[in-house]
């Protein structure tokens, strides 16, 4: 009686240790997913003096400051393995692109010495850094904008559109095959696609009229861009990319701007003033059906979609000044990422 008792207490001790394991690897595993999903926002700030970068985690912890040097430094694109490129720009100098790991180290200048360097967006490949240049075309007095490439370890560059017109707003497609961006070669700006050999150059809106800002969506076969009416309000709309067939999303005589996809490609997130301030919207892309997520009101603008699609990082003046804020992409939770006196912007998404 004595050993069946001591077999079946045994049994039941091997058993709770078991369901412990078990319960504590379930336990780190959500919490592993958790630190996943929240990911890391980049920002930029005046909060030291001048613009700089600056890193945060999606709940608020682990402020990190990426850059220190007197330039101002702003417009960040982030590589594929985490390194960043941006725009500095040293007191009375011109506006350089610069490269740098996330922890400060190995920073040089890729591209800079001329007017203007700016808008860089890294491949997703990793191989190459597209960015707009403004610099002469023929004549010394002979300006304007154009797109060209780089790699992200130096060499030559390489002029993309060499046109005189001005190309700018570099967007690079899922599979970095194409690179889509924003040219007024038709006497009005208009969304061209070309590949980053020069081969392939695509009207993709010129026939639609006015158009700007392309953003790709997550299966590279459609793009949302604005579209501006004859009032010369802007509309949020999808083209695919394959047959032409477009769709004008917001379809509001109100102002709707900077569109972003969600990582599923189901949504696209924007800004409207179509409630007297500043609104960020989601709309669905099959059938148009829209929700204000932030209906506050004070201006909240820059939506950013997170790599996960639960959340939605973008910047408010509701406590005062503009600070970063995060919210669930069904609008039931918000969190104020920043608190400083000081302006935060320029935000971006990292893995």
């Amino acid at each position: 009686m004595m050993k069946k008792i001591k077999l079946s207490l045994n049994h039941w001790l091997i058993s709770s240790l078991i369901l412990f394991v078990l319960l504590v690897t379930v336990l780190l595993a959500r919490w592993a997913l958790l630190e996943l999903t929240l990911g890391k926002i980049s920002f930029v700030s005046r909060r030291d003096g001048n613009w700089e970068i600056y890193l945060v985690r999606a709940d608020g912890r682990e402020l990190t400051r990426l850059t220190n040097q007197p330039a101002d430094d702003f417009d960040v694109s982030w590589s594929p393995d985490n390194r960043l490129a941006f725009v500095s720009v040293p007191d009375g100098g011109p506006y350089e692109i610069h490269v740098m790991n996330s922890d400060n180290s190995s920073q040089t200048i890729l591209a800079g010495e001329r007017i203007q360097d700016w808008e860089p967006s890294w491949s997703p490949n990793g191989q190459w850094i597209a960015y707009a240049s403004y610099r002469t075309f023929q004549t010394v007095n002979d300006y304007q904008f154009d797109i060209y490439l780089i790699p992200p370890d130096g060499g030559n560059e390489i002029n993309l559109t060499n046109l005189p017109s001005n190309e700018y707003g570099p967007a690079w497609s899922p599979d970095s095959n194409w690179i889509a961006f924003t040219s007024n070669r038709a006497r009005y700006t208009a969304i061209y696609l070309i590949h980053p050999d020069g081969s392939g150059l695509t009207p993709l809106t010129e026939h639609l009229g006015k158009s700007r800002e392309p953003v790709w969506s997550p299966d590279g076969r459609r793009i949302a861009f604005e579209w501006f009416d004859e009032g010369d309000m802007r509309e949020i709309c999808v083209i695919d990319i394959r047959d032409g067939e477009w769709t004008n999303l917001s379809n509001h005589p109100a102002d709707d701007s900077s569109p972003v996809w969600s990582s599923d490609g189901a949504q696209i997130a924007f800004v409207s003033n179509r409630d007297r301030n500043l609104e960020i919207y989601t709309v669905s892309v099959t059938d148009a059906r829209l929700t204000n997520l932030t209906n506050h009101p004070a201006n909240d603008w820059d939506p950013h979609w997170s790599p996960f699609g639960n959340r939605i990082a973008f910047v408010s003046e509701r406590d005062g000044n503009p600070e970063i804020y995060v919210i669930d992409s069904r609008g039931y939770q918000i969190i104020r990422l920043t608190d400083n006196p000081a302006d935060d912007w320029n935000i971006q998404w990292v893995r």
